[in-house]
């Protein structure tokens, strides 16, 4: 694992723009040297790339990028990952398709008819569980347990409520796994989960050796988002991670 600073410091205080000045700096020592990424959330990498122009007026060493996009350039380097990306009308008709199939072993969430916004709630909950590495076998092995103590209930309202709960939640189970099949049998693949499939590379991406990573602006991160951010910083050199907050919680008493 490559060196890991942190810079702590109020939001307002100058990291951002203390980032541009270093990058700016190491771009004028060494204009070809290895890459400098700048990670940032999405919504805010507009304003971290003109941040960044206003420093180093013009740079192929250096680039604002979010982590889904980062992924993406790994990908298109590594090429590993099989299959192409599934756009969202895609991920519809495929879903729609398996809910018509899997209609013998669902017990609530099936739907003859299912409407647009019904397969974007399920797309949306498998989105969640992708995001924060859900395990589908933990998931069934709790809604057992779970299941056993519904049992204990004595209010008839609430276990009717927990069972239906459950229905719901093991149906998504079933769903979220006939799904990943489906995708798996057309050779096609949810691009938000991109960042899992080529964490495997990061240690043998060519982009990533000696590389600089200030990863700043995130107020949370996802696990998904974490567990790919700590990936890089194992393979790359030197990693900075800015954390908004008052520097005194972070001090030893």
């Amino acid at each position: 694992m490559g060196q890991v600073e942190l810079w702590i410091g109020r939001a307002g205080s100058g990291k951002s723009q203390r980032i541009a000045e270093r990058i700016a700096r190491d771009v004028q020592k060494n204009p070809l040297g290895a890459k400098i990424f700048w990670i940032v959330p999405a919504m805010i990498s507009f304003a971290a790339e003109q941040r960044l122009v206003r420093a180093v007026p013009s740079t192929v060493r250096a680039e604002v990028l979010p982590l889904p996009r980062l992924a993406l350039r790994i990908q298109s380097i590594m090429r590993t990952v099989d299959g192409n990306p599934v756009n969202v009308t895609g991920q519809r008709l495929i879903l729609a398709q398996v809910l018509k199939e899997a209609a013998a072993q669902l017990n609530v969430l099936h739907r003859a008819k299912p409407t647009l916004s019904f397969l974007d709630s399920i797309l949306e909950a498998f989105e969640e569980m992708s995001a924060h590495r859900v395990s589908m076998s933990k998931i069934e092995s709790m809604l057992q347990v779970a299941s056993t103590r519904i049992d204990t209930m004595e209010h008839p309202l609430d276990v009717h409520a927990g069972r239906t709960l459950l229905g719901k939640l093991g149906d998504l189970c079933t769903l979220y796994f006939l799904y990943q099949r489906a995708l798996d049998e057309r050779n096609l693949y949810d691009p938000s989960e991109l960042m899992e499939r080529v964490y495997k590379d990061l240690p043998d991406c060519p982009l990533l050796n000696g590389a600089t990573i200030y990863i700043d602006g995130f107020q949370d991160m996802q696990p998904r988002e974490l567990h790919f951010a700590l990936g890089l910083a194992q393979a790359a050199d030197n990693t900075t991670l800015v954390i908004s907050g008052d520097p005194s919680w972070f001090t030893p008493h």
